[in-house]
């Protein structure tokens, strides 16, 4: 059982990535209905404890079945929040802090994680085990889901933590900037490790996952992407001018993006100053500006700084009709929308399908 419009939706998200959707509305619709029964599950979760794969797989489940007759341009996709970016600093020994759970678009909970800095560090030692216990858990954890997700749901890979991202998650964010300027030649060496081992764990779960659908993957933060692409991020460089992500920063994700044909990055607001840089790379299939109900008014300037990128936005419901029905609304952009319950979702759903 995958979502009743699940090949309109993946045929829209083709034509927003491959830059034919230029005249059309594009709306992903967070339905908070689905979300009200997991309230007292949140809760308990405030613990931070790594939660049980058996548990977090019946709640993804019970909200994703909620939204089979949605008929927005999202898809049904689970995300392993819980390793989102613990998992890296983890594999090299690190121990990994579970995050306080907080609610986020797209899932009925966002329990994520992070490490603290590696002690005794040293460039010389660099590897892992396969039998890392932490590699072992999300591995089995990953199957778990997978197999049971078959046919029913998709499930999407972990976002990239690469480059200055990767050296921030084994030194600390302090650390990793003075290396930037202090020890460049060694944050680059920590770098070009970070991309071995975002490749070989993106085709380890592309391997579990073994799942593709139209020519693509799924993914949380996309919903469905062309070829074989991922999810990434350039939060660290914000705090960077984007000289420096320039030259110590996109060597590297540009790899990346080419070895699996495409990436799609989040930005924060204090990270817009990286987005004409981005809009420089080949094969990014587009940014999402993840800051809370972005002004509509801004769009249009934020589409100018990445040029021919199509962006994904955060508005309110009440900023969205409004441009609709003044017919000023930007095109060839995914509005991401609240919605109170599902009638109200697909009220909006066709409402930016019929312009």
């Amino acid at each position: 059982m995958m979502r009743k419009n699940l090949d309109d939706a993946v045929d829209r998200l083709s034509d927003f990535y491959n830059r034919r959707g230029d005249n059309e509305v594009f709306i992903r619709i967070d339905v908070q209905d689905a979300q009200a029964d997991l309230s007292t599950e949140r809760r308990l979760l405030n613990r931070r404890t790594f939660p049980d794969v058996k548990w977090l797989y019946s709640h993804w489940e019970r909200y994703l079945t909620k939204l089979y007759n949605l008929e927005d341009d999202s898809t049904p996709t689970i995300y392993l929040s819980p390793y989102d970016q613990g998992l890296y600093g983890a594999i090299l020994g690190a121990e990994l802090v579970v995050d306080k759970p907080m609610r986020i678009e797209r899932t009925p909970f966002w329990i994520g994680s992070m490490t603290k800095p590696l002690e005794h560090f040293s460039l010389e030692e660099l590897g892992w085990s396969e039998e890392n216990p932490w590699l072992e858990r999300f591995r089995s954890d990953l199957r778990y889901v997978a197999e049971r997700a078959r046919g029913r749901f998709g499930v999407g890979v972990l976002m990239t933590i690469d480059a200055l991202n990767f050296v921030a998650q084994v030194l600390g964010i302090t650390k990793a900037l003075i290396w930037l300027y202090r020890r460049p030649d060694d944050a680059k060496r920590l770098m070009e490790f970070a991309f071995e081992l975002n490749v070989r764990l993106v085709e380890m779960q592309r391997d579990i996952i073994d799942f593709t659908y139209k020519g693509g993957v799924f993914d949380f933060y996309g919903g469905w992407l062309p070829r074989r692409a991922v999810p990434m991020s350039v939060d660290l460089y914000n705090f960077c001018r984007p000289q420096m992500y320039t030259a110590m920063g996109r060597t590297y994700q540009q790899r990346l993006i080419d070895r699996f044909g495409g990436g799609i990055y989040h930005v924060h607001e204090n990270g817009y100053h990286l987005i004409p840089e981005l809009a420089k790379m080949r094969n990014v299939l587009a940014i999402w500006i993840t800051d809370h109900n972005v002004p509509i008014h801004k769009v249009k300037a934020l589409r100018e700084m990445a040029g021919s990128i199509p962006l994904i936005i955060d508005c309110t419901k009440h900023q969205f009709l409004r441009d609709l029905r003044e017919k000023t609304i930007e095109r060839g952009v995914m509005y991401n929308i609240k919605a109170k319950n599902l009638s109200e979702a697909n009220l909006l759903a066709r409402k930016a399908k019929s312009l």
